[in-house]
């Protein structure tokens, strides 16, 4: 089934039939269920990992650098509530929306799939903590791309979803450092 939403410039699969490329994708995953259930639990807990370390980070900075609390707090909310909007207006179906696929967990949610907000929350909230640790920030950095790609092999988002929601990560982050 071919998708209805309109091709995006990353899709480096447009043209092709995503189904076929979802399957090759994920075939030396789908022989595996230890595999399958690491994806899943990498992407459960990376999100809760992330989503801990932002407001340890808050108050970190509260206490140390209140200007660096200030730029940590808005410049993500804002960035996150624009991206937010962004998702709404373009509403692009989820890739287990748009094609009969074989995902390895069930969700639910319907639309706003460009840009992947996770990923984007994942980057900035590492960018913002490059304002203290700049390895453990890098690190962060490589294991969000690691996310990117457990996203698409969950069936959850496109390519070009989770590469717009890094970008988007690193413009905000970057700004949350420069500024």
């Amino acid at each position: 089934m071919r998708r209805q939403s309109a091709v995006f410039f990353f899709d480096i699969i447009a043209d092709m039939d995503y189904s076929a490329f979802y399957h090759r994708l994920t075939s030396e995953v789908r022989r595996d269920e230890r595999k399958q259930e690491i994806l899943i639990l990498f992407n459960m807990y990376f999100t809760y990992a992330m989503y801990l370390l932002y407001p340890v980070l808050l108050v970190w900075a509260l206490f140390t650098d209140s200007r660096v609390f200030a730029k940590i707090l808005f410049i993500p909310a804002v960035s996150f509530f624009l991206l937010t909007f962004v998702r709404k207006i373009i509403n692009r179906p989820r890739p287990y929306e748009a094609y009969e696929l074989d995902v390895f967990f069930d969700k639910q949610t319907k639309g706003c799939s460009m840009p992947s907000r996770h990923v984007f929350s994942a980057v900035v909230i590492a960018m913002c903590l490059m304002c203290f640790a700049k390895i453990p920030a890098y690190i962060l950095l490589v294991c969000s791309m690691v996310s990117c790609a457990v996203r698409v092999m969950l069936g959850v988002h496109y390519p070009s979803d989770v590469i717009v929601g890094y970008l988007c990560g690193l413009a905000a982050g970057a700004l949350v450092n420069i500024l």
